[in-house]
């Protein structure tokens, strides 16, 4: 699961949860920094 969030639109208090098999965790990780989007993962299950 990938947290993050626009900081741009909204504050710290704000994340959003992206849920992503361990195969398309990186890309997606990738998506956002490319972005400027702070994440960082949590582990489900």
């Amino acid at each position: 699961m990938l947290l993050w969030r626009n900081p741009r639109i909204h504050g710290t208090d704000r994340v959003k949860r992206w849920a992503a098999c361990d195969e398309h965790e990186p890309t997606l990780r990738e998506f956002l920094t490319a972005r400027g989007f702070p994440c960082q993962t949590e582990r489900v299950g």
